[in-house]
């Protein structure tokens, strides 16, 4: 690994998992810690790549989208079988733009932003699945063919302050290479493995 801006490094990572992942090279862990001290990680797809932060989609009444909004510290951990390679971000959450929240909405499929209008995600289900359909149908009725973006459904951007890249190396000797933002420079170390 050559040392260079960790944002480079992990836009050529991504990139390189494209080409050779068979699903889903989009695809990481977020973890992220409630008000108690209860840690939670769940599977989400990156949706936007830029110089200073990654972005993800979410309903910020779910699970963690009210954790990021009690607690905006996070670690975001993509793993590619396919190239051996792993990158840890840690970083702050902050809710994303009206405008990138409604950008990326209005991209999604009708069937895709119907369900996410309709669903309480991360809360139980109090209705039978035949009101779960009269809702389907009464949203597709009122909203033909646009659904508007609900204003507890929209991005989170990650902006880091810690970057881990690690590569499987032979016996277990892996290369890790870390990235910490200190007074706004990027510090690069080797860790043992």
């Amino acid at each position: 690994m050559t040392e260079d801006s960790p944002f480079k490094i992990f836009k050529s990572w991504v990139e390189e998992a494209k080409e050779s992942e068979d699903s889903y090279p989009e695809a990481f862990t977020l973890a992220t810690v409630s008000n108690d001290g209860q840690p939670s990680a769940r599977t989400l797809l990156l949706r936007g790549i830029t110089d200073t932060h990654y972005t993800f989609f979410t309903n910020y009444n779910s699970k963690k989208g009210l954790e990021l909004q009690e607690n905006s510290k996070a670690t975001m951990l993509f793993y590619w079988k396919s190239t051996k390679k792993q990158i840890r971000v840690e970083g702050i959450c902050t809710k994303s733009s009206k405008e990138v929240s409604d950008d990326y909405w209005n991209q999604r499929a009708y069937e895709s932003r119907l369900h996410a209008f309709v669903s309480k995600q991360s809360q139980n289900i109090d209705i039978e699945p035949a009101e779960v359909n009269s809702l389907f149908k009464e949203v597709r009725t009122k909203h033909p063919l646009e659904i508007p973006r609900p204003e507890n459904w929209g991005g989170f951007d990650l902006k880091p302050t810690y970057f881990e890249f690690w590569e499987e190396g032979d016996y277990r000797w892996h290369k890790r290479n870390s990235f910490t933002l200190k007074e706004n420079v990027w510090v690069s170390s080797r860790l043992y493995p």
